[in-house]
């Protein structure tokens, strides 16, 4: 009777061994860091401390990169590397700790398949993490297990879309902890949404040249200059910019399309024109309609439940964060 227990106990840790994942390549990426990949694709960092940063390309598990299809750095370790997972882009999952408190530059760069991150504190955690540049998280959906939220009156459809702005850094919220979602935007502040998204970058040397460009805030100086360079910003007929004054839905379509051809071929914006069936697209002026067009058949606006489009409407900052929000997905995929 024992020596057929022990005979069980024997198959049934076998059996296990069997079935359990194997670590098909291993080592050292830090002083006190060291990893392991799985058969099953799963890239295990652990220790404590930093990551080593690494050259694109030079990661010790660059060579099994097509294996790996999910990322779990564990408590403990401080630093993902420079370049650390740059060219994974089969990963599909990260999970993150609390310990966390930088991601090196193009640690995660061309990751085009990431779906998910889990992170183990909460939104305003993860927002004081240093993040360098070139680490584009794309449309991947941030899941954090501490649910306090950022704002305190979001809980209108706009959640989602305001979350995903605030935690790429294109929204703030208000010092009393509020977003006012039903604010409406002005076309200044619509651009520095824009600006914030591709990067801030530095265009001190552009001239506005509008005739009330001096009505154009020092908080949005940067933004506006940078959009008129870029070929995002355009003025009125009598030369003004009209940075205070309401952004409409068309104006709004027009810019965001602007900023999708700095990164999208021509070619590929020329397969996504054509006319749209809002019910009132006689009403939208001309010079918005290739916008309006494009912008509406990828889904990055959307009409109102009667069909109508309403071009000349305001638009609030709840759903210029959903414009925003789906430009920013429309972005990844167009590129991949």
């Amino acid at each position: 009777m024992k020596n057929r227990l022990i005979g069980t106990i024997c198959a049934a840790v076998m059996l296990l061994a069997l079935f359990a994942p194997m670590a098909m390549a291993d080592g050292v990426c830090g002083e006190s860091v060291s990893w392991t990949l799985t058969d099953a694709g799963v890239l295990t960092v652990f220790g404590e401390g930093k990551m080593t940063d690494f050259a694109a390309g030079e990661a010790p598990w660059y060579a099994e990169r097509g294996a790996v299809r999910k990322l779990v750095v564990e408590n403990g370790v401080t630093s993902v590397g420079s370049g650390a997972f740059s060219g994974c882009g089969l990963i599909e999952s990260v999970t993150l700790p609390l310990t966390l408190g930088r991601i090196g530059d193009g640690a995660f760069d061309d990751v085009y398949a990431l779906k998910s991150i889990y992170y183990a504190g909460s939104i305003a955690q993860w927002k004081a993490i240093d993040i360098g540049l070139g680490n584009s998280f794309g449309s991947a959906k941030l899941v954090c297990a501490d649910k306090t939220e950022p704002f305190s009156d979001i809980s209108g459809w706009y959640h989602d879309y305001i979350i995903t702005c605030y935690i790429a850094d294109i929204v703030n919220g208000r010092p009393n902890g509020t977003f006012c979602p039903e604010q409406n935007v002005t076309r200044a502040q619509f651009v520095m949404m824009l600006y914030n998204m591709g990067g801030r970058p530095e265009a001190s040397d552009t001239s506005l040249g509008f005739s009330d460009a001096n009505a154009v805030s020092a908080v949005y100086a940067a933004a506006v200059k940078w959009g008129v360079r870029a070929g995002i910003v355009t003025g009125f007929t009598d030369n003004t910019f009209r940075p205070n004054a309401e952004i409409s839905r068309a104006q709004m379509a027009t810019f965001a399309y602007r900023f999708l051809k700095l990164g999208v071929s021509a070619d590929v914006l020329g397969e996504l024109s054509g006319c749209n069936d809002f019910r009132d697209y006689g009403s939208i002026a001309e010079c918005y309609r290739e916008s309006v067009d494009v912008m509406a058949n990828i889904g990055v606006i959307q009409g109102y439940p009667n069909g109508s489009f309403v071009p000349n409407a305001t638009a609030t900052r709840g759903q210029s964060a959903a414009v925003l929000s789906r430009l920013l997905a429309a972005l990844t995929e167009l590129r991949t």
